[in-house]
């Protein structure tokens, strides 16, 4: 059964170069054990240009030990050409076997044929490029924001460039839209064509939740795609956690393995409480960077909930609102019902050091 890879969204770069090329070589390791017939990369391969300048050698290193029957086919996505000023793209070597940088390009299979179009170029129309023939597949390799699916990209400011018409590629004979630009994964499969969107590869900032991963399609017939996403494991995720301190402003015990954290995560602590002084604020810090942040590949601490206030620990009106907070917090059932109650807190202890420091 004919079968291609769409991934999207590497993102690789000089400043998470060891992670980033862990998420490459697996999924280079899944290419040669499955050996599909392409692979397609829709766009931001490098996180900006000069990553892409730096980093294009152990790049190609790894395409080059990919199948020789698996054909790579890619587009270069924003971020590629991110701060690229006058240099060019044109020039750089990265090993790919079809890389079209400026205009639209069809490239032909025995089942299958890819029209690539990258970042910033204009479609064919319907009257310059004929349907596809018989008993072929025609996939659109793009990088954008497909529009009518209310679907925003990674930075809402790229959002007119990055614009794309689905029903454009539609009548252009198109049945699969293989996509990169969003970081939440998106497929839609209802007729007469698939919009497919893996996902990043990895995760690239905070807020990006749920696994990483690409497609695995397969097809037995025209317009008829057999989808599996396959989840890369050395991306790892991104958790948040909202970390209650004691009343006395001290942190609780806190273990990597009670939050089912792995070691390829990017784990956000977002703490809430009062302390009695920012030295107090500061231990914490550097103990959860000691402990915490040798368990995972990045550990982000957000304090703007930690409010400093001197005495706060001896103060019968902050122990009892933290005491009753807690309580109400640890029987909170769904999510919605704990991310109010984070909310509800904040704002309390906000009353709170207000009325207690006009006191004072």
């Amino acid at each position: 059964m004919p079968s291609f890879l769409h991934i999207a969204d590497l993102h690789l770069s000089r400043s998470s170069q060891d992670y980033s090329f862990c998420v490459l070589t697996e999924f280079c390791s899944y290419v040669i054990e499955h050996r599909p017939e392409l692979v397609l990369i829709a766009g931001d391969i490098f996180d900006e240009f000069a990553d892409a300048e730096a980093l294009r050698v152990p790049f190609r290193e790894h395409i080059a030990s990919l199948p020789a029957e698996t054909r790579v086919l890619a587009i270069p996505g924003n971020h590629d050409i991110l701060r690229m000023g006058s240099r060019k793209l044109d020039v750089l070597d990265f090993g790919i076997g079809e890389f079209p940088l400026h205009h639209f390009q069809l490239l032909h299979g025995a089942d299958l044929e890819v029209l690539a179009v990258p970042f910033g170029a204009s479609p064919p129309s319907p009257e310059d490029l004929p349907p596809p023939a018989d008993g072929v597949n025609r996939v659109a390799l793009v990088h954008g924001t497909l529009t009518g699916l209310g679907l925003a990209g990674p930075e809402q400011a790229e959002a007119d460039d990055a614009a794309l018409d689905p029903l454009a590629y539609e009548k252009l004979g198109v049945s699969y839209i293989a996509a990169g630009h969003i970081h939440k994964p998106f497929l839609s499969q209802g007729s007469p064509c698939v919009y497919a969107y893996p996902g990043s590869a990895r995760v690239w900032r905070r807020g990006e939740e749920g696994p990483r991963g690409f497609y695995h399609v397969r097809t037995n017939r025209p317009g008829n795609y057999d989808i599996e996403r396959v989840e890369l494991r050395a991306s790892g995720q991104y958790r948040r956690v909202v970390v209650t301190l004691n009343a006395d402003g001290s942190l609780p015990e806190l273990h990597g393995k009670d939050m089912l954290v792995e070691a390829a995560d990017l784990l956000e602590l977002v703490l809430t409480g009062l302390v009695p002084d920012d030295a107090a604020l500061e231990r914490i810090a550097r103990d959860l960077r000691n402990t915490l942040g040798r368990e995972v590949r990045e550990l982000a601490l957000n304090t703007d909930d930690v409010f400093v206030l001197s005495g706060a620990a001896s103060h019968p009106l902050a122990r009892g609102f933290l005491e009753a907070w807690k309580l109400r917090y640890e029987q909170a059932e769904t999510e919605q019902e704990r991310e109010v109650l984070v909310k509800a807190r904040e704002l309390g202890l906000r009353k709170l050091k207000s009325r207690i420091e006009a006191r004072s």
